[in-house]
């Protein structure tokens, strides 16, 4: 049982389109992950890249392994974090304006990344649905608990958009609650 990590990673791109209005002609992007090794880490950036080709926009720069933001990275448009360690770091550079004003966009699930979009310092958050996995992954272990032939199905679970104007809407409300939990 694993998120949509391909949806998510094109669901990401689409959003920075739908602000942008399709026109990414002249932009620059840095790409952030914790990690490429994985193919989770490999789907949310291929899932993204595939929406944004062929609509101008350049990748200055990708980091990973923790590398984390440092000042020196080359001036960008926009910071892409396509993991929560990674959505958090970029929150904490753009809260301390080491961001160049650039435009952060990503993946997250903990409460300190709805902070960070909820204070501003990211403008739209891709939330994988973590609670659910986990719920989804039990279910399927007691399904399989004493039926030795039974093959485990693989389950992906969905994701959802948040933006500071619908943090509180009631879907999201239910999302924030489980993260608490």
């Amino acid at each position: 049982v694993r998120p949509d990590n391909g949806g998510m990673g094109t669901a990401l791109a689409e959003e920075i389109l739908k602000d942008y209005e399709g026109n990414l002609k002249g932009k620059t992007m840095g790409i952030v992950s914790s990690t490429l090794d994985t193919e989770a880490a490999l789907n949310r950036q291929e899932g993204f890249l595939d929406v944004l080709e062929g609509k101008g926009v350049e990748i200055l720069w990708t980091l990973s392994g923790g590398e984390g933001l440092a000042e020196e990275e080359e001036k960008v448009d926009f910071v892409i974090a396509l993991d929560d360690h990674s959505l958090i770091d970029a929150g904490r550079a753009a809260q301390a304006n080491n961001l160049h004003g650039a435009v952060v966009y990503g993946i997250g699930n903990s409460t300190e990344a709805v902070y960070y979009l909820d204070m501003g310092m990211v403008v739209c958050l891709v939330v994988p649905d973590e609670f659910n996995v986990g719920y989804q992954s039990i279910q399927e272990v007691v399904r399989k608990r004493g039926r030795l032939f039974r093959k485990m199905e693989s389950i992906e679970v969905s994701y959802t958009v948040m933006r500071r104007e619908n943090l509180f809407s009631d879907k999201n409300q239910e999302i924030l609650f489980t993260m608490n939990q």
